[in-house]
């Protein structure tokens, strides 16, 4: 009965040790702030790289690094406008490029330069895969270098009939460039 005597009642031990319990909270709530705010911190961090190289990769037509960075981005902060506004920016210039593309690979084909013809046409499917037009192109590039190869071979066949070695080995490696 001594010791429930003596023993102090709770309410006392509380209010005596209420600045280090004061101190305790303060700290967790310290760090819970710290930690919400840090990780905020670090999302918009890493928002801000990514736009950053969004925008480097896009003043430098490299598009799909582009679109990956904005992506990235929009995965930071979800429905942002900037964002969002890049991204429409980055397609449109795709699909402006492509166009470009398309149309310098026809001028190349009415010229009858199939190595730009072919140049232009990749660049074109590069911008804008599975773009109908540039694989159309593309496929009529390919159509004239065969029509190219075979009138060489044929040419080569001719000379090599008329013993004209020279000629024939010229319109051979003819054949070969043309592929």
């Amino acid at each position: 009965e001594l010791e429930k005597a003596i023993r102090r009642p709770p309410s006392i031990v509380v209010v005596e040790n209420l600045p280090r319990i004061l101190v305790v909270l303060g700290a967790v709530c310290l760090v819970g702030l710290g930690a919400h705010f840090g990780a905020r911190l670090i999302r918009d961090v890493r928002y801000d790289k990514a736009m950053e190289a969004a925008r480097l990769h896009y003043n430098a037509t490299n598009l799909d690094a582009a679109i990956q960075q904005a992506d990235m981005a929009l995965r930071k902060k979800p429905g942002d406008m900037e964002a969002t506004n890049l991204v429409d920016l980055i397609q449109h210039r795709r699909e402006e490029e492509c166009r470009n593309a398309v149309e310098l690979c026809k001028d190349a084909l009415g010229k009858g330069d199939i190595d730009e013809a072919e140049r232009q046409g990749n660049r074109a499917l590069k911008f804008k895969p599975k773009d109908g037009t540039a694989e159309e192109l593309m496929a009529e590039m390919r159509a004239r270098r065969r029509q190219k190869c075979e009138e060489a071979k044929v040419a080569a066949r001719a000379a090599i009939a008329k013993k004209d070695f020279g000629h024939a080995e010229r319109q051979a490696r003819r054949a070969q460039e043309a592929l």
